[in-house]
């Protein structure tokens, strides 16, 4: 009939990357569905929001596997005699990694340690960095900052004919179905920064009242996560075509 058994294939990929594109905005949806049905506070969403909730605890795994996956990279990288990409994807790994142990305060709860005396300013008495009023809103530019930058990448390098077939693009530039994560990220952390919720009190009720940050740091580290594993299976494939070539 001429039916190839590789085709078979094809569905699932396409399927996955749909199903990849639509999670946050089907997460974002239930999320705003949820508090305007049971109250902007409700305890599901406290519990699932806040500090040690569940999605505090996934934004920590997926930074941790993003980490990981960074350093599995970085020796593809290197095998290619692109050194200079190799180290900038183990930075990569060493800021996932400080990410998700600043998540956890580096296992302050866990360990119950009690927060030391020069970190008594901490906005939430905890043994972390990013809690401290001199680098409290700059995580939240961190976060506007990378959002941006992987919407930028995409949209001038894969436009370009020019530019969407170098080593940078193949490296470095996320895929279009992980802009879901990073657009409604940026859009969150500009209204932060910008202070337009103080304007407009339905946005900040729903959108960034505490622990509304929470969800947008989540998003973002499974975008960050999809954009690391999807470059590690490219070179992996591109390794196998190699060797059979």
């Amino acid at each position: 009939m001429g039916f190839k058994p590789k085709n078979i294939i094809l569905y699932p990929k396409k399927a996955l990357k749909i199903i990849i594109f639509f999670f946050p905005l089907v997460f974002i949806f239930f999320i705003l569905v949820d508090k305007i049905v049971f109250g902007p506070q409700n305890d599901f969403y406290i519990n699932l929001a806040s500090e040690d909730g569940f999605v505090e605890w996934l934004t920590v795994v997926f930074y941790f596997m993003s980490f990981i996956f960074s350093i599995l990279i970085g020796k593809k990288i290197i095998k290619q005699k692109k050194n200079h990409f190799a180290v900038i994807y183990f930075v990569f790994s060493i800021t996932f990694c400080l990410i998700a142990f600043e998540e956890i305060s580096w296992g302050q709860r866990i360990f119950q340690i009690d927060t030391p005396e020069f970190l008594e300013e901490n906005l939430q008495n905890e043994l972390n960095i990013h809690n401290l009023p001199m680098f409290h809103m700059l995580r939240h530019f961190f976060s506007l900052l990378v959002s941006l930058t992987g919407f930028i990448l995409w949209v001038f390098f894969t436009n370009s004919n020019k530019l969407k077939d170098t080593a940078f693009t193949k490296f470095f530039v996320p895929q279009g179905y992980v802009m879901s994560y990073f657009i409604p990220v940026a859009i969150f952390y500009e209204i932060i920064l910008f202070q337009i919720h103080k304007y407009f009190e339905v946005v900040y009720v729903y959108l960034v009242q505490w622990p509304g940050t929470e969800i947008f740091e989540f998003i973002l580290s499974v975008g960050i996560f999809i954009f690391i594993i999807s470059k590690f299976f490219e070179l992996k494939n591109q390794e196998k075509i190699n060797s059979k070539g």
